[in-house]
């Protein structure tokens, strides 16, 4: 289910239109849908870098959750490089819809590193998960 047609739409505060895909920032938490046949490299992502950290540069940590709606490929080498760009992140969640995604998603997992990686279902389990995470995160923080 893409963000524009579920109810978590009603909590975006904004939304970028990108050569990647659709950026929706909500509070604490941004979500990409990256475009149909996209192959997703660090060079590419680096269109999103900017925006993220701009919109983000007050708070001390956010989710990052990937919504795929659409098939596309990702470069997974370039995951650490990702991070490091994204320095606030502290936990990426996958939206998956069928099966071979998940068995991405296990694969990718080897890329990651240190920070949690969980893949769902569902927009509405991913979203919730993220949001208990990020309310355990700042009470390590505080």
């Amino acid at each position: 289910m893409h963000i524009k047609d579920s109810f978590y739409n009603t909590k975006v505060l904004k939304v970028l239109h990108l050569k990647t895909g659709m950026l929706y920032f909500f509070e604490n938490l941004v979500c990409i849908e990256v475009n149909e046949g996209v192959h997703l490299n660090l060079e590419l992502s680096k269109e999103i870098f900017e925006p993220i950290n701009t919109f983000y540069k007050d708070k001390e940590s956010i989710i990052f959750l990937s919504n795929r709606v659409h098939d596309f490929s990702i470069e997974a080498l370039d995951y650490p490089h990702f991070f490091k760009a994204l320095p606030k992140i502290k936990l990426f969640t996958v939206v998956y819809y069928n099966l071979n995604n998940r068995y991405n998603i296990e694969i990718e997992k080897q890329f990651i590193g240190s920070i949690p990686f969980k893949g769902f279902m569902s927009l509405s389990e991913a979203y919730n998960y993220s949001k208990k995470h990020l309310i355990s995160e700042n009470k390590k923080l505080a």
